[in-house]
């Protein structure tokens, strides 16, 4: 190594030395900078080879300088909704004065005399516009970007163009229509007689006809009300609960007779009126038919099994004699009308005979019932000389159907349909609905369009959905009052599981305005009351922007004054394979170049991308301590390199002194 190869490698590391000076004072200059990315200095050394061994030649050292622009800083958070920090990787897009679009942390945005938002360094900031909300982008490019402009200071309104209608319909609702009915005279007991049973025969809804018959009590003979209720348990009893429903008016006593179910295909008819006195008697019923028979027991109760209960083919309305004698004495007759409580058991039987022996006078005579057997017996012990003999009093098989004296004011009548609901789309005064409910929607001048959607019930799992601007509506007498044609109808079908099986949307034009897609996919129906669960709409009325909000995947909404909100802008992120090679550009941006890649264009949140944080900025990533301390290092470095040169010359010096 020569004189001079020591003055060149010390005059090589103060240079270093000082580049690396200026790396640091340039990190502490801005270390309240937003945005800003330190830099580093790292050295490598270069030697010449002097391609012998133990021959050593001096080398240099150069020096590179990096930007760490990868490298995250701390969020500091603000109360300016349109200061904007990055969680994660990725850069906001901005401009410069001449359109270049460049790439930024640094997001202290505030709106010039424009509307636009720029930061400290007049630098732009660039998004997509949504025209209503759509969303639009270009992945590998700047195209279609422009500046985020927030220059609210006129009315805005903007149309309805959807909606959303989320209801449980019950499963339950009424289909409506009315129910057939049928005048059956008036009812008249001026000739009745108590025991008479007055059939008749009724058909529904076109099937074959069932006779019922109602027996004559003082208490049915009372009152059209009592009449009506006794009307009403003999329907039941053949048809099943409320499947024919009774009435009798109480002022007028005009009896009539009504389907439980509604619509046309529901019918009646009445014919074949008829009574039978009370003194006839069915021989066969309930499988109680005992032989007359004598029991006597000594030392125990007399008792004779007088069947086995079967209620297997009963009518209501039957009677059953029974001829009872008690220790030889002239028999006593027993009588029991037939009804729906007492053929529903064996025990129920039992009860009723017991109180009409009781009511015979023969107090002593005990009914008992085991299992389905039934048995008379007397309720003193004896010594075995008393005796009980049990039978049918004479019968005649006659059912009821001939004729005496009164069938209390029934007449036939002929065959009688229902009607069916006139739904909302028929536009009727007369139309008539199961459940409605309101949205208000907007024009294109942003004027409020009340719309009223009808739901009917149409048939079992279908309903009927028309939507109606209120405008139209014609005040008249009706419980509807439309009479103009609706915005659209719509047919919803619902499966097993209450859930919508027809189409999920309904598409229609606002009354001067754009065309709406109401979104009704989770329409359900259940067995639960009607339960409006969602209900709203985009647009709003001519307001004043209140604020600004941006989410963390880059919308920027306009909040107006009446609490509805607008879409404006989507502000993407840039990102590039090697931001370290970005270059630097005044103002805290920077340029992508060959070395960093392409630029590519996405949104916060997706894939490696961090996401916006509104009212928030990126700090300086400088560590002032670790800058001092660099500080110090390379001021110790600087100065023993210059040690070593003032070495080389001193050692010059002395060479050069040699000659003198």
């Amino acid at each position: 190594m020569s004189i001079y190869g020591i003055m060149r490698s010390s005059v090589s590391g103060m240079n270093a030395q000082a580049n690396r000076l200026s790396a640091v004072s340039d990190n502490i200059a801005n270390s309240n900078t937003n945005g800003y990315k330190r830099s580093q200095t790292d050295f490598s050394s270069l030697v010449l080879n002097s391609g012998a061994t133990g021959v050593y030649s001096s080398g240099v050292v150069e020096t590179t300088t990096r930007n760490l622009i990868s490298q995250q800083g701390s969020l500091s958070y603000t109360t300016s909704t349109t200061d904007l920090a990055i969680s994660g990787n990725g850069f906001m897009v901005v401009s410069d004065a001449a359109g270049n679009p460049l790439l930024t942390r640094a997001g202290s945005f505030v709106k010039d005399s424009q509307g636009n938002l720029v930061n400290s360094a007049g630098l732009t900031l660039m998004g997509y516009k949504l025209p209503y909300g759509d969303t639009v982008g270009v992945a590998n490019g700047y195209a279609g970007l422009e500046a985020v402009n927030l220059n609210t200071s006129s009315l805005i309104a903007t149309p309805t163009t959807s909606g959303i209608l989320s209801v449980n319909l019950p499963k339950s609702a009424d289909m409506g229509g009315t129910a057939a009915k049928i005048n059956a005279g008036v009812f008249d007991v001026s000739a009745a007689n108590v025991g008479d049973r007055v059939s008749f025969d009724i058909s529904l809804d076109g099937a074959t006809a069932k006779k019922v018959t109602v027996v004559t009590t003082e208490d049915n003979l009372a009152s059209p009300a009592a009449f009506e209720n006794a009307l009403q348990n003999a329907l039941d009893g053949v048809f099943g609960t409320d499947q024919v429903v009774a009435d009798v008016d109480s002022s007028t006593k005009a009896i009539s007779f009504a389907t439980g179910d509604k619509g046309s295909a529901a019918s009646i008819k009445l014919e074949n009126v008829g009574t039978a006195n009370g003194d006839d008697i069915i021989s066969s019923t309930l499988g109680l038919a005992p032989a007359t028979s004598t029991v006597a027991a000594t030392g125990n109760f007399a008792s004779v099994k007088i069947g086995t209960f079967n209620s297997t083919g009963a009518s209501i309305g039957d009677r059953v004699k029974y001829s009872i004698a008690v220790d030889g004495n002239a028999p006593v007759d027993v009588e029991i009308v037939l009804t729906k409580a007492n053929t529903a058991s064996a025990a129920a039987f039992k009860t009723a005979l017991q109180t009409a022996v009781t009511a015979a006078g023969l107090g002593d005579v005990k009914v008992s019932v085991s299992g389905t057997d039934i048995s008379l017996s007397l309720g003193t012990a004896s010594n075995g000389t008393n005796n009980i003999s049990v039978g049918l009093a004479a019968a005649s098989a006659l059912d009821g159907d001939g004729t005496t004296t009164s069938n209390l004011g029934l007449t036939a009548a002929a065959i009688v349909n229902g009607t069916d609901r006139v739904p909302p789309s028929a536009n009727l005064a007369t139309s008539t609905y199961t459940k409605k409910t309101s949205l208000v929607a907007y024009d294109s001048v942003g004027a409020p369009v009340t719309l009223d959607i009808y739901m009917t019930k149409t048939s079992d799992n279908v309903w009927e959905m028309a939507v109606y601007n209120r405008a139209d509506a014609d005040k008249g007498t009706g419980e509807f009052p439309y009479s103009s044609a609706a915005l659209t109808t719509q047919t919803l079908s619902f499966d097993g599981d209450g859930k919508l099986s027809s189409a999920g949307n309904l598409t229609f034009v606002v009354p001067n305005g754009k065309e709406m897609t109401l979104d009704i996919s989770s329409f359900t129906q259940l067995g639960a009351d009607y339960t409006l669960l969602e209900g709203q709409t985009n647009g709003n009325s001519p307001s004043d922007v209140d604020k600004v909000e941006i989410s963390s995947d880059g919308i920027v909404s306009a909040v107006f004054e009446n609490g509805s909100t607008l879409k404006l802008y989507k502000i993407p992120m840039a990102m590039v394979e090697s931001p370290e090679n970005l270059q630097t550009i005044s103002g805290n941006a920077f340029q992508a170049t060959m070395a960093s890649g392409a630029v590519t264009i996405g949104f916060g949140g997706e894939g490696s991308l961090g996401k916006l944080v509104s009212g928030a900025v990126e700090l300086s990533t400088v560590d002032l301590a670790s800058e001092l301390t660099d500080m110090i290092e390379a001021q110790r470095g600087y100065t023993a390199n210059s040690k070593a040169f003032q070495t080389g010359a001193d050692i010059l010096d002395v060479l050069v002194n040699l000659k003198r």
